[in-house]
């Protein structure tokens, strides 16, 4: 079972390296574009509707907002800033990828400061607001009353509410283009799930380097203080060119070298494009989570003999052999004192070396 298990762990790193990667480059490109951004944009006018107060321009362009702006817009292909005014785009440079809940509730109320303070009764403020603003705070104030540290908390489960869905919209479009991009990365390593099992397993001097290398780059525990994480994305592509280092240097067969091209060869390396690029769709947290618990499981089955067992019986007389000490081990004083002759038979010294019952 061992090599089976030595040939998932392989695989496992060489699924999690290019869902790494390719996770990475759907984030740099999601960022290039700003599609987080544009689409927490499109969600909060359509939160907040437009109207004569003008509520969702005013909240863009509120200070809360402003001051959260990224202060790059872009990055080029190596991962060096570049800053808005030199690429001009700070025209469309809105909002920011993310928008914390209270800031939307503190920049919301702002807004609507202002609006009060030009509206000249309560009739009136509530008239100047968008139909699809004040239909939705309604039923806030109906429960809140004149309370704003209530009212803020339930704009703040609305905004909470609209980003799941926003969320989901951009997990299910960065899945699709994940599975895109990875399929180009597979084809651009030759990575095809079924060549490397079978090299792996017919191998076992390329199983024993791979398994060698995992065990050096990916830790058996994941860091409890915090730190980077080897599941965190890269925010350019030269730290993308190192996720790949380290799948190469695990010397897991990969490649065009030694190709010899034939149907069958072709059928099953476009199976295994296949397979490679579906499987990494499944993400690099979990087949990090999945590489953990293989090499788990292989130390488990692969229990040191008794020499390299600190805590073994072998391991204490051969130091204390190595130290001139007594060559009898496990006996307390009184039951050392009680030890057979070498004359005595063997069932008396069985008797006289096992312990007595506690």
């Amino acid at each position: 079972m061992l090599p089976a298990i030595e040939v998932a762990i392989g695989l496992a790193f060489l699924f999690f390296v290019v869902a790494l990667a390719a996770s990475s480059i759907v984030e740099i490109i999601g960022t290039a574009f700003r599609l987080r951004a544009s689409g927490l944009e499109r969600t909060v006018r359509e939160m907040l509707g437009e109207g004569d107060a003008e509520v969702a321009t005013k909240f863009i362009e509120s200070r809360v907002v402003t001051t959260l702006r990224e202060t790059d817009a872009a990055w080029d292909i190596f991962g060096r800033p570049k800053q808005s005014r030199t690429i001009k785009v700070e025209a469309r440079r809105k909002l920011p990828s993310r928008l914390p809940a209270r800031a939307f509730a503190d920049g919301v109320v702002d807004v609507l400061t202002d609006v009060k303070g030009s509206a000249g009764s309560a009739e009136d403020l509530f008239a100047r607001l968008p139909t699809e603003l004040r239909d939705r705070i309604q039923p806030m104030l109906d429960e809140t009353g004149a309370d704003l540290v209530a009212f803020k908390a339930r704009l703040e489960q609305w905004f909470d509410d609209a980003m799941q869905g926003l969320e989901a919209m951009y997990r299910k479009w960065s899945r699709k283009l994940a599975f895109i991009v990875g399929l180009v990365l597979v084809v651009t390593l030759n990575a095809s799930a079924v060549h490397v099992a079978q090299r792996l397993w017919t191998s076992s001097a390329e199983r024993d380097a791979v398994v060698a290398a995992v065990d050096q780059l990916v830790p058996e525990t994941p860091p409890a203080d915090g730190s980077t994480s080897p599941t965190d994305t890269a925010t350019s592509f030269s730290e993308v060119a190192e996720q790949i280092g380290d799948l190469e240097a695990t010397r897991i067969p990969l490649g065009w070298g030694d190709v010899d091209v034939s149907f069958s060869w072709v059928v099953l390396t476009l199976i295994g494009w296949l397979i490679t690029a579906l499987l990494v769709r499944l993400g690099a947290p979990f087949w990090y989570d999945l590489i953990g618990r293989l090499v788990a499981l292989r130390k488990g089955l692969g229990a040191p003999n008794a020499a390299a067992d600190p805590a073994s019986a072998t391991t204490q007389v051969v130091a204390e052999n190595g130290q001139g000490t007594r060559t009898t081990y496990a006996q307390g004083a009184t039951e050392r004192s009680a030890t057979a002759t070498p004359e005595s038979s063997p069932a008396a010294r069985l008797f006289a070396a096992l312990p007595a019952r506690r």
